[in-house]
């Protein structure tokens, strides 16, 4: 298997497993949604809905697969997203923590400290 294809199985079966855990809990109005697009190499989790009468609409965790590298473009998680997906399997080096600004993407191993 190549990486490419790998790298999609990784990010799609976390999202999943993020999902499936949402959905046990009781606390949440919203419906959480997986968005996987793999023509565009992006993958999606998302709230849908309302919560104590306000509109929920938007990305809990975004990814993109770009130039080998994958993209972590928006993690609104309490427990961070960069671990998991290099538990999974990503390598460190081609994992981009694409939501900070590229200033602090410089030098990859200080930004994956940050996150940590």
């Amino acid at each position: 298997m190549d990486r490419l294809e790998q790298y999609r199985g990784i990010i799609e079966g976390l999202l999943t497993h993020y999902d499936q855990l949402s959905r046990q809990s009781v606390e949440s109005q919203a419906e959480d949604i997986c968005v996987f697009d793999r023509q565009r190499d992006c993958y999606m989790w998302l709230q849908l809905g309302w919560q104590r009468g306000r509109r929920l609409c938007g990305p809990t965790i975004l990814v993109r697969l770009l130039d080998g590298k994958v993209l972590l473009e928006a993690d609104w998680t309490d427990f961070g997203v960069a671990d998991d997906l290099i538990a999974a399997g990503i390598a460190e080096e081609d994992l981009v923590l694409a939501f900070q600004p590229p200033a602090l993407r410089q030098s990859q191993e200080s930004v994956l400290e940050m996150a940590r």
